[in-house]
């Protein structure tokens, strides 16, 4: 079953004072955003910093997501600081691709598995390049005129065409 982010945010209670556990501090949980757990599959790549070349693609989980990043699950090491590119699969659909660089790598008790976590690469520039496109007008599209007289040309020489193949 898919849910959309949606979907999501609605089955999510807002939080109040009142259903927080009163051994909890208030604290004691330092996010700024509200973390959404729903672990759900997803494909993510290494970028390589040379050339800006895209790895190879392999399998991961992610935990929790927030507007300020990503926990995921993975069976291996992810370096920190490196950029990645995770692709969230949609049914029928392209995937959502964005990147994100790695800002800690913790090794479960137990070993074997890894909690990582992940915060957005480019925010800045595609606010940047939002605020950038908001700002440069629309191109101009052609008048009417100048389309008329186009296909009027077009029609015109079509025809000339036409009477010198058939006629003579």
């Amino acid at each position: 079953m898919s849910v959309s982010p949606l979907q999501l945010r609605e089955r999510i209670p807002p939080v109040h004072p009142e259903n927080l556990p009163t051994d909890a501090a208030p604290h004691d949980d330092r996010r700024d955003a509200q973390r959404i757990r729903q672990p759900f599959p997803a494909d993510i790549s290494i970028v390589n910093p040379a050339n800006g070349q895209i790895g190879a693609t392999f399998k991961v989980t992610v935990e929790d997501l927030s507007t300020t990043g990503l926990r995921i699950a993975h069976s291996g090491r992810l370096k920190v600081g490196a950029k990645y590119i995770l692709e969230i699969p949609r049914p029928n659909q392209p995937p959502i691709a964005s990147a994100f660089n790695v800002v800690r790598c913790d090794e479960q008790e137990g070993g074997g598995a890894f909690a990582i976590q992940l915060q957005p690469a480019e925010v800045l520039s595609l606010t940047n390049r939002a605020v950038i496109l908001a700002q440069v007008p629309p191109p101009e599209k052609a008048s009417n005129s100048l389309i008329i007289f186009v296909v009027v040309s077009l029609i015109a020489a079509g025809a000339a065409t036409a009477y010198f193949l058939f006629v003579h």
